[in-house]
């Protein structure tokens, strides 16, 4: 190794000029970097040797270290950067020799190289030393041993802690509870549950149970509150739905196919008259919802769905139709208000039959009462008197004319010329 040290002392000097002021000897030191820390039992101990020479140039280091056997065994060497010529790597037994060189020669403090361990008991101080033969050699072409000192380190060895202890592992799902559906809208709806320990949110809902459409919060909750507002949800839809939930080790439950309807649209219908007043009380209609219409002719019919709509009208036992294309809706859910018209047929013709059907019926009573009106109540009788025809001789007796009355008038009458007064015969029951 001697040999060595001053062949690449030599090597250097052809490379690099020798500087003017003269080198002196004793200006380096190696050491143990760290100097002291505790290991425990099984595990590595790295320590690297330190070169420092301050100004002065070096350019080869040997180091050659003791170790105590029964507390540690050697591992490995792992060269620097500075010194990166590899002339000697040995280990074992309690003695470690590292011999590098460095071109172009080096100054201040370097890293020669790294030398591992391994703990071997649980307690005691491993003392690691720089034994005889170690040198550092100066660049000055002659193999000029420039170490004026060593440090090397101790190390206290301990127990090694215990194994972690590993949980094990968690292959149950969490338990789904308590599915329900919260507040619905026309294109929202809340889907809340619990879960038996924390985990996801997930829901997965559409028109069928293909589920084509999911929500989904990644905080892990055992409440779960997830609200569904996607742009594709209609009105008067429905929908299912199915929720999952994963715990921290990734197992996922799933609750049973459930369903909810939104809430359908609010059609606004105005009925008016051929004159265009409302119409108030008509039953207005469309699908399967209905309103009637209030003193302004207003109705609003809900629950109706987007798309080709007919708005039927019941009036009377007169039936008109609309036909709607429902597309949009404002933010409470509502289409474009409608108006309807409707003819309304006049019923001042009803008062004016019905007196005419009375005038028919009295008229009837009294012609018949003239007729033979014996047979009539007083209180009829009396009644048709005050209704008598203009012109019509008064009736001055509820009883008729006897046989001599008729015989005597009939005998004035012949006695006179004119005018000649033909009266209609009466004829009464002898009873």
């Amino acid at each position: 190794m001697r040999r060595f040290l001053l062949s690449l002392a030599g090597a250097v000097v052809i490379l690099t000029p020798l500087a003017a002021a003269p080198v002196l000897a004793g200006s380096a030191t190696l050491s143990l970097s760290p100097s002291s820390t505790s290991v425990s039992q099984g595990s590595y101990l790295s320590v690297a040797i330190r070169e420092a020479s301050g100004s002065q140039s070096v350019n080869a280091v040997q180091a050659n270290l003791s170790y105590p056997a029964n507390l540690l065994s050697y591992v490995s060497i792992s060269s620097s950067s500075a010194f990166s010529v590899v002339a000697q790597n040995s280990g074992g037994g309690g003695s470690v020799k590292v011999a590098r060189g460095a071109l172009p020669s080096v100054t201040g403090t370097q890293t020669v190289a790294t030398v591992t361990f391994k703990a071997l008991t649980s307690s005691g101080m491993a003392s690691i030393t720089f034994a005889g033969g170690s040198a550092v050699t100066a660049g000055d072409g002659s193999g000029t041993n420039v170490l004026a000192g060593t440090s090397g380190g101790n190390y206290t060895l301990k127990a090694a802690p215990p194994p972690a202890v590993v949980a094990p592992k968690d292959t149950t799902p969490p338990t789904i509870t308590a599915v329900k559906v919260g507040t619905v809208s026309f294109k929202s709806a809340v889907i809340t549950w619990t879960t038996s320990e924390p985990a996801t949110s997930v829901v997965n809902y559409g028109v069928s149970q293909s589920y084509n459409l999911s929500s989904t919060d990644g905080n892990l909750v055992t409440a779960h509150s997830v609200t569904l507002n996607s742009a594709l949800i209609v009105p008067a839809q429905l929908y299912h739905f199915q929720v999952q939930s994963a715990d921290a080790a990734g197992n996922n439950a799933s609750s049973p196919d459930a369903t909810f309807t939104t809430v359908g649209a609010q059609v606004p219908i105005t009925v008016v008259d051929q004159n265009k007043k409302p119409v108030a009380g008509v039953k207005v209609s469309i699908a399967d919802s209905s309103a009637v219409t209030d003193k302004n002719g207003k109705a609003t019919v809900t629950g109706v769905a987007l798309g080709k709509q007919t708005i039927v009208v019941d009036y009377k036992g007169h039936i008109y139709t609309k036909v709607i294309t429902l597309t949009q809706l404002n933010a409470q859910g509502a289409a474009a208000a409608v108006s309807l018209p409707i003819k309304v047929t006049s019923n001042v013709a009803v008062p004016i039959i019905i007196v005419l059907l009375v005038l028919a019926v009295l008229g009837g009573a009294w012609w018949f009462w003239k007729r033979g009106g014996g047979n009539l109540p007083p209180s009829i009788k009396k009644y048709l008197s005050a209704i008598r025809p203009p012109g019509s001789p008064p009736a001055s007796s509820t009883s008729p004319p006897s046989k001599s009355s008729k015989t005597s008038k009939a005998s004035s009458s012949s006695t006179q010329a004119s005018p000649t007064v033909i009266k209609p015969t009466i004829e009464t029951s002898d009873s």
